[in-house]
């Protein structure tokens, strides 16, 4: 069967989301790329519930300003404290480019909820293994100003069942996050729960509005970190 998106990002560019990553993502804003001395401690980090799923593909648009760092570092975890380096991303001018990160051969990923990915800078030596023991810029020297802005972020990943599951498509408006699935999964309620780790799954009180071919639940954004799922 073809890949379903597990989670995603929202239009346009330089707009906010808000999902099951667990936090909410301000693309317009700026992130350091990282102080001079701190080598892979500044950067983004995504948390999504693989369970049920499995050959997950990460997919997303990146911008990276000239004194940017020129290498970032995907990082993944799969009991979502310890991380381990995977693939390095180098960005070769200032400009949007789409990258894509395939997890399907990576033992744990896999069903698990509690994975995590992490996209951070990277000094020049450890990225290559040669070069500088620092950053450097993307197209001038590097500064700690430089900034980071990514968007369209997609979570790929095959259903293990081999079944039709239905899958969640988050998107965050405002104050708002409005959270919608297909209609025809009549028999599915949403629940959200505050922790993964703990989880206590409620049934998501907002009322359920079917529009076309989709049902949806609109939610204030408090600011409070939840995970969603579908129950039959």
């Amino acid at each position: 069967m073809g890949l379903k998106i597990l989670q995603k990002s929202s239009e346009p560019k330089n707009t906010c989301f808000t999902g099951s990553f667990g936090r909410e993502y301000c693309l317009a804003h700026h992130w350091l790329s990282g102080a001079r001395q701190e080598n892979k401690t500044r950067g983004l980090e995504f948390q999504v519930s693989t369970l049920g799923f499995k050959n997950v593909v990460l997919i997303w648009d990146q911008h990276n300003s000239a004194t940017a760092s020129k290498y970032w570092r995907v990082q993944y975890s799969t009991d979502g404290i310890n991380f381990a380096d995977y693939n390095v991303i180098t960005s070769i001018s200032s400009r949007w480019f789409t990258e894509a990160i395939d997890f399907s051969n990576v033992p744990g990923v896999d069903d698990n909820p509690n994975f995590k990915v992490r996209l951070i800078s990277e000094f020049e030596s450890t990225a290559t293994g040669a070069g500088a023991d620092a950053y450097v810029g993307v197209g001038a020297d590097y500064g700690t100003g430089g900034t980071l802005r990514l968007d369209m972020v997609y979570l790929y990943a095959e259903s293990i069942s081999g079944g039709q599951n239905p899958v969640l498509d988050v998107i965050h408006s405002g104050n708002s996050i409005q959270i919608s699935w297909p209609a025809n999964a009549a028999d599915y309620v949403l629940e959200a729960s505050e922790s993964l780790s703990s989880p206590n799954w409620l049934v998501v009180g907002e009322p359920v509005s079917t529009v076309g071919d989709r049902k949806s639940v609109t939610i204030s954004n408090t600011g409070v970190t939840q995970f969603f799922h579908l129950k039959q």
